[in-house]
């Protein structure tokens, strides 16, 4: 509240009370509560299963707040993440979080691990963003593979017990502990 005085050649006074409203624009871009997040996930998680949860805030006033979270298409691997991956939006404790889930499940021996960019939009179109850093965990999924697929072997029919015929080789994709 503010008083303004007027006072003429005479000496007299008015006086007016100004109530001032200060009103907030979109001079702020949402920022991450991290620069960078990184977790993992198994092979073949089924989709809807949530990864990681980011947050974000915006010092703008509460009609710019209004936060939107994506993956960002155009950087690093974002093609990839968005075939796999979707960012949804879900109030946990009273705030709104960007939730990256699964979108479908995802071959370890195709990716080993996924680098790509998120952002975080306000209501004014200001952007923040951030990365993301998943580490594709391999599950025993994959059988073995015998390379070549065909083999040739000849046997002399007076070969004695134990002769070695030769070798054959199998591959196996997976590259967990039980690959052995």
């Amino acid at each position: 509240m503010a008083e303004v005085q007027a006072r003429d050649s005479a000496g007299s006074v008015g006086t007016l009370s100004v109530q001032l409203q200060v009103q907030d624009i979109n001079d702020h871009s949402p920022e991450f509560s991290a620069t960078s997040y990184s977790g993992q996930i198994q092979e073949n998680t089924i989709s809807g299963v949530s990864v990681l949860a980011l947050t974000a805030t915006d010092k703008d006033g509460p009609q710019w707040d209004v936060l939107e979270y994506g993956i960002v298409y155009e950087d690093k691997m974002g093609d990839v993440a968005q075939e796999y991956f979707r960012m949804v939006s879900q109030t946990i404790s009273g705030q709104t979080v960007g939730v990256l889930e699964t979108r479908k499940p995802i071959d370890r021996e195709l990716f080993s691990s996924l680098e790509f960019d998120v952002y975080v939009r306000d209501k004014g179109g200001r952007i923040g963003i951030t990365s993301v850093d998943l580490e594709i965990l391999d599950v025993l999924d994959s059988p073995p593979i015998f390379d070549p697929d065909f083999f040739n072997m000849a046997v002399p029919f007076d070969a004695p017990v134990g002769y070695k015929v030769g070798r054959i080789r199998a591959v196996d994709p997976d590259i967990c502990e039980w690959n052995n």
